[in-house]
C-alpha cells in the first residue's frame, strides 16, 4: 500500500474511536437523577466503544492491519507495537469493569463514572501513542482532529 494510502487510513481509522469515546463521555456528563435513562445512555454508548474498540483492533491487528505495515516499514518500533496491542487489552478489561459495575444489585453511579473516567484516558493515551507511532514510522502527523 503506498504511504499516503496507509496514512489517509490511519486518519480515517481512528475517528469511530475518537467519536464513540466522545459520546459515552457526553453520555457519562449527563444527570444521574434520570436514573435508568442515564444507565441505558451509558450502556448503549458503552456498545458503540466496544464496536469502535474491535473494529480498531482489527484495523491495527489483523492480518492487513496498520501494525503490520509500520513493522515491516520501521522495525525499530516493534516494541511499541507490542505495548500498544497490549493496551488493547488493557481498555477491554477496563470495559468489562464497568459493565460489572453496573451489573451490580444497587449501582453506584460514582464508581460507573470514575470507571468511565479512567476509561476515557486511556483511550485517548492511545490515540496519542498510536498518533506518535505514526508519526514516528513516517513523519508525519495523522493529527489529534475530532
Amino acid at each position: 500500500m503506498a504511504e499516503r494510502d496507509l496514512i489517509a487510513e490511519a486518519r480515517d481509522r481512528r475517528q469511530p474511536l475518537h467519536d464513540a469515546a466522545d459520546a459515552l463521555e457526553l453520555a457519562a456528563a449527563g444527570p444521574v437523577g434520570a436514573g435508568s435513562i442515564w444507565q441505558d445512555r451509558i450502556r448503549k454508548e458503552l456498545t458503540n466503544v466496544t464496536a469502535a474498540l474491535a473494529d480498531h483492533i482489527e484495523k491495527t491487528e489483523g492480518p492487513d492491519g496498520l501494525y503490520r505495515e509500520l513493522i515491516t516499514l520501521a522495525p525499530r518500533i516493534s516494541n511499541d507495537i507490542r505495548l500498544l496491542t497490549a493496551d488493547h487489552a488493557v481498555i477491554k478489561g477496563m470495559i468489562d469493569e464497568i459493565e460489572i459495575a453496573f451489573d451490580a444489585e444497587d449501582v453506584e453511579t460514582s464508581l460507573v463514572r470514575e470507571h468511565i473516567t479512567q476509561l476515557l484516558g486511556r483511550i485517548t493515551r492511545h490515540r496519542q501513542k498510536g498518533a506518535d507511532l505514526v508519526y514516528e514510522a513516517y513523519q508525519v502527523d495523522i493529527g489529534g482532529q475530532s
